[in-house]
């Protein structure tokens, strides 16, 4: 979801195609979660997709951009929660764009 106006950018990344378990608790913990003859695979997989993310908020916090990656799991649990989090970075941005017109 992104807010132009704010330059605000919302992902709510999957905690198992993101990489949860790899960027919480290392990729040596995130292997042995997997049940499967093809772990190495899934771990270059998903380490991949973590490297991705990473890449890609950079690039746009390069560009000036307020970046939000908020878990799936943790959406779903509590969205007030989210929505919350959202709000008050969207009231941040707002605020500093005031700072600049006057």
């Amino acid at each position: 979801m992104t807010f132009p106006r704010f330059h605000v950018v919302v992902f709510v990344d999957g905690d198992f195609w993101h990489g949860r378990g790899i960027v919480q608790d290392g990729v040596a913990a995130f292997r042995r979660t997997l049940r499967t003859k093809r772990r190495e695979w899934w771990v270059s997989k998903i380490g991949a997709n973590v490297a991705r993310d990473l890449k890609v908020t950079q690039l746009l916090r390069g560009l000036g951009w307020k970046v939000l990656r908020l878990w799936e799991s943790e959406v779903l649990r509590n969205p007030e929660r989210a929505a919350r989090t959202i709000e008050a970075a969207l009231r941040e941005r707002r605020s500093g764009l005031r700072g600049r017109q006057t």
